[in-house]
């Protein structure tokens, strides 16, 4: 129990060091940047298309045959 007490009171103090030290930086949870807006190199590009998961059932499909090849000549 005494050790739980102990590591709260050192919790308890990281926080207020934490929360100083924001406080310092003029930072507060509001003003904290979230990336949303810095994520400027995101700009201009696409998620996964319609040819890459072709790509990949073709290439699932060539798997899958050298694999029963090697099975039927072993």
């Amino acid at each position: 129990m005494k050790q739980e007490h102990e590591r709260s009171k050192l919790q308890e103090k990281i926080a207020a060091e934490l929360r100083e030290k924001a406080a310092r930086t003029g930072l507060t949870d509001a003003e904290a940047p979230d990336m949303v807006d810095d994520s400027v190199y995101q700009e201009n590009t696409s998620g996964t298309n319609v040819a890459f998961w072709a790509w990949m059932a073709v290439l699932g499909v060539v798997i899958l045959t050298i694999v029963l090849v090697v099975i039927v000549m072993h």
